[in-house]
């Protein structure tokens, strides 16, 4: 995954996430006034050296930061 990522431009990825917002958007029948958005972190503990993983002070270990986003 960490490849195909790296591969795409700065374009493309904005590309990607307005087309994700538009699908988002058609999910709903009728578009309500305030839509919340809950974005949260999450560790995923990682062993040995990984690419794209990073030391974290917080959890006192490397690990990779994944967010994670919620509708409420």
């Amino acid at each position: 995954m960490s490849r195909f990522e790296n591969r795409i431009s700065g374009s493309d990825s904005s590309r990607i996430a307005n087309d994700l917002a538009d699908v988002f958007v058609a999910l709903y029948k009728k578009l309500p006034k305030v839509i919340v958005l809950d974005i949260d972190d999450m560790e995923d503990t990682v062993y040995g050296s990984r690419q794209l993983s990073s030391f974290n002070t917080y959890f006192d270990g490397s690990c990779y930061q994944s967010l994670h986003v919620y509708v409420g």
